[in-house]
Formats: C-alpha cells, structure tokens, sequence
C-alpha cells in the first residue's frame, strides 16, 4: 500500500489541492462553502473506488513482475550450476585424459620393442583407443562457450602429412593404398582442428574399406577430396550421417561405432566455415568433399 501511495502521491495531491482551491475561491465569494462540499465528497468517494480497483491491478501487477523476477533469478542460478557442472566435468575429464595418456604411451614404447604381427596389430587398435580419448576432448571443447578456435594461414600439404604420419599403422595394417601429390595450398583455418577433421576422415575411410585405398587431392578452388574404395554408405543413411549418435547400416554391421565421428566433423567443420559434403556408392566407395575456403574469402 505505501509503495502505492507513493507513486500517486501526486494525482492525491493535485486532488486534495482542487478542492482547498474550491473551497478558498468560495469563502472568498462569501458563498455557501457546503456547496462546493457536497460534490467535492461525493467526487472524493468516486476517487476513492477508483484508486481501490487501481491499487488492485497494480497490486496483480506488482506480484507478477515479482514471480518473474523469482523465475528469473531460479534460471539464472540454474544456469550458474549447469556452467559449473560443465566446468567441473571438463576439468574431471581434462584430468582423465592426461592421466589415462601414461598408460596408453607406456603400452606404446612396449608395443614397439616387439616387432611380431601381434604387437603390430596391436599398436594399429591402440591408435583408435587414443583417438576415441581425443573425440572425449573435442565434444566437451564444441560445448564450452569459451572459444578454442584460432584462424591463421595453414599450409594443407603438413596437416595432411602429419595425420598420414598418425595413421601409417593403420593403412601398413589393411595393407591399403594411399594416393596424394602435394599441391602447396594454403588456407585460413585452425591447424589443429582442420588435423581432428582429416583425421576423422580418414579413419572412417580406412575403417570401412577392406582392399583398395585412399585417394586425396585438393584443388585449385581449395576443395579436398577423399575418395576411398570402401563399402560405401547406404542411401537411406547419407541424410542422416551428420547426426550424434546415428551409426546406420554400416555402424549396426561393425558393432563398434559410436556415431560420433562425423557429428564431431561436422559441428567442428561449421565453427571453421567449411563446407562438407559426402556422396557414396554401395559397393563402390564413398567421396568428401571438403571445402576449404570460407565463405567471406570466396566473397573477396
């Protein structure tokens, strides 16, 4: 009621005022101050009801601007505990990740003092364990709103060779080709993510092609290709590659997938500006298209 009176305090003034104004210029008059009143009454009791169905709304008003002030403070403290769930959880797996890389790298120097086709295949399983902690890293990196992205120029031809130098054992292992010439392109991207992308890439290529190889050019309007001669991808499946966890006909076959890799690639691939694109053949093998030039500089 204060904070009411408070804010009309100036209309009840302005009508009090009204009426010592009446009454002053009639006793001036010298008329009949009951004249003036008598309507002034019966004006202050319509004021009255008036400033009651008033009060009354703004009341209704009041208390519906305090439950959205309540709600907003319940989703803001909701929202400081979800950042500190993500950030505790990114720390835990931080941690883990670090911690679990000393065994994997001991079970590597191991692995390579023992050159029989048991330890090879081994050290070729052992590259997918440390891929499967990195994909840990990189999904827990695409939800942080901090941004983990840095654009410089980038020469294709090294991330190209540093993640065929990450997958040689697994190419000497299926005993498949792999096709590239150096083209000296460069592009504006984020070194380390456009390498998670690759890499990616070509795991999947390599994962399902059983003879064969890889093939990977890039040209000169900057689109990389990788064309394996895989299983390829059913039709029914290519819309819905992109989507986490959708691991189609061929993941359902090969019980191991997570359906994580391409979702990763292509959210990675949108905070980056390049395009991605697959087509595949049954039987025949699958091609990515890769584009590497993003949108503003193909506006230039």
């Amino acid at each position: 009621m204060m904070r009411y009176l408070k804010e009309r305090l100036g209309v009840i003034l302005f009508f009090l005022a009204v009426g010592v104004i009446f009454a002053i210029t009639f006793w001036l008059y010298k008329l009949p101050l009951l004249a003036v009143l008598y309507p002034y009454a019966i004006c202050l009791l319509f004021a009255i009801i008036a400033m009651v169905a008033d009060y009354l709304c703004m009341k209704k008003r009041w208390e519906a601007e305090w439950e959205e002030q309540q709600e907003q403070k319940q989703r803001a403290l909701e929202y400081n505990l979800q950042v500190q769930r993500f950030s505790d959880m990114m720390e835990y797996f931080t941690v883990w990740v670090h911690q679990i890389k000393t065994p994997i790298a001991s079970m590597h120097l191991t692995l390579q003092n023992q050159d029989t086709p048991l330890s090879r295949h081994l050290l070729a399983e052992l590259f997918y364990v440390e891929q499967y902690v990195g994909m840990v890293l990189a999904y827990l990196r695409l939800g942080a709103e901090s941004s983990d992205y840095v654009l410089r120029p980038v020469a294709v031809d090294n991330v190209l060779r540093e993640v065929f130098r990450k997958l040689s054992r697994q190419f000497i292992e299926k005993k498949l080709t792999l096709s590239y010439e150096e083209t000296g392109y460069e592009t504006i991207s984020d070194e380390k993510w456009l390498a998670f992308v690759i890499e990616q890439l070509l795991t999947n290529a390599i994962k399902y092609t059983k003879e064969g190889g890889v093939t990977i050019s890039v040209s000169e309007d900057g689109i990389l290709t990788i064309a394996d001669t895989g299983i390829g991808i059913a039709p029914e499946d290519l819309p819905r590659i992109f989507e986490k966890g959708y691991t189609g006909y061929n993941g359902r076959t090969d019980k191991k997938a997570s359906g994580l890799g391409l979702y990763l690639t292509k959210q990675v691939c949108e905070k980056l500006k390049h395009e991605i694109a697959i087509s595949s053949e049954v039987g025949k093998g699958t091609v990515v298209s890769l584009n590497l030039v993003r949108p503003q500089e193909r506006l230039e």
